[in-house]
């Protein structure tokens, strides 16, 4: 069932040693997937655990497709619920207390953490025996993109699993697939340095719009357009990413709050509030951060360009600062401060960079 998934064939050392573990083999109690964005991961990570949850179970082909809808009993998918972090509330009763409940169905628990490299340090440390000394038939799976910001200990105590960039004749064929235009998805994977999904969504209505107001924001920089506010879409867009977000959070807890008895329900509202307040800020974070991957991607197409092109202006050196000063701007937008005012700052510092006048 593995080998089928269309994301494990550009993996081969993670096929490798996913395959050997499935039952009649010996899988370990935790694992940590980790590398770049949209390289299938997360996909890898379901179809690893429906495999688990499948293997000792009296209809397995109905427990697999049950664990890849999220709907088996004995699997846990736990994502970060803070603005930037995995939080002890995160993980406490799902994956710590859960983990020494009896399976349902299954003759194991499968517990997946996406979002491994954002657990705060209380909610890592709190995670750390479980890991250690996991209940016989519990396993672990550690989704992260940076495997350096995850506790070292935690890391330690995992089987590690690399997932490596995708070639750019797999986004290709993968784009090309979905029906793309050829010229397109050629020009899409030359510029995600290794992220299909970013790819696939590019190709979309919304990302190709998205492209635009990218590019809009570096051509307005190049010509020095200082009064000008090119990045105001970047923030609308991610403010309504936000607002849906919250959105979401006010519906689910809408029975929740229908339920409550009078006593309970002032409680109820405040971590009402609380958790769609977090869902809001995570929503436009992860929308700007998008963006700004964008942007990384569109800078470095245009420093490749300019390092071709003896002479152009900007010269190359001022496209590779402005690279950096959005990646800067990443890691800035983590640290809680205002996303409009650190985009102003952020296209003033473009133009200064990048102006050729």
């Amino acid at each position: 069932m593995l080998e089928d998934l269309p994301e494990i064939r550009h993996q081969p050392l993670a096929r490798t040693i996913l395959a050997a573990a499935l039952p009649p083999g010996r899988p370990a109690h935790a694992y940590l997937f980790f590398g770049p964005a949209g390289v299938g991961k997360r996909a890898v990570a379901r179809a690893f655990a429906a495999g688990l949850l499948a293997a000792d179970s009296p209809a397995p082909q109905a427990a697999y497709e049950r664990a890849l809808r999220g709907s088996h009993p004995d699997l846990t998918w736990v994502a970060p619920t803070g603005a930037t972090a995995m939080l002890v509330g995160d993980i406490d009763a799902a994956v710590v207390g859960g983990a020494n409940l009896t399976p349902l169905e299954s003759a194991r628990r499968v517990f997946v953490l996406d979002g491994a490299d954002r657990l705060n340090e209380q909610a890592a440390n709190k995670l750390l025996k479980t890991v250690e000394e996991p209940p016989p038939g519990v396993h672990l799976i550690l989704i992260c993109d940076r495997e350096e910001r995850v506790l070292p200990t935690l890391r330690s105590r995992c089987q590690q699993v690399p997932f490596r960039p995708l070639s750019g004749e797999a986004i290709v064929a993968s784009l090309s697939a979905a029906g793309v235009e050829p010229s397109l998805a050629q020009e899409l994977a030359e510029l995600v340095d290794g992220d299909g999904r970013l790819a696939r969504w590019l190709a979309s209505e919304e990302g190709v719009a998205l492209r635009g107001e990218i590019g809009r924001v570096i051509d307005g920089a190049r010509g020095g357009r200082v009064g000008e506010q090119p990045w105001a879409s970047l923030v609308d867009r991610a403010k309504a990413a936000g607002e849906r977000a919250a959105q979401a959070v006010l519906d689910r807890y809408a029975e929740r709050l229908e339920a409550a008895s009078a006593g309970e329900r002032s409680a109820v509202q405040r971590e009402r509030d609380e958790a769609a307040h977090r869902a809001a800020r995570r929503g436009r974070l992860e929308d700007l951060d998008r963006s700004l991957r964008i942007a990384e991607a569109e800078l470095r197409r245009r420093w490749r360009e300019a390092l071709r092109e003896p002479g152009a202006r900007p010269a190359p050196n001022a496209w590779e600062r402005a690279l950096v000063a959005t990646t800067e701007l990443r890691l800035r937008l983590q640290q809680n401060v205002g996303e409009k005012l650190a985009l102003e700052g952020y296209y003033q510092r473009l133009c200064n960079l990048l102006s050729s006048r």
